[in-house]
């Protein structure tokens, strides 16, 4: 028998690849970014740092 050990994230994206709520989730992102469009990179790392911004308040 041959066995492959899985690093970590090899496991992870096998879970996810296996997970029906993960794949809804990613298949609305599609179609979302296909009819809308994606967001700018400006507006991305805007968002980002909110994000972190106020993640670092809360603690």
């Amino acid at each position: 028998m041959n066995h492959k050990i899985l690093t970590l994230d090899e496991l992870e994206r096998f879970r996810l690849s296996d997970n029906p709520k993960f794949n809804q989730i990613l298949e609305k992102s599609r179609r979302s970014l296909k009819e809308e469009g994606g967001l700018k990179s400006d507006e991305f790392w805007k968002l980002v740092d909110e994000s972190s911004t106020q993640e670092s308040q809360q603690h």
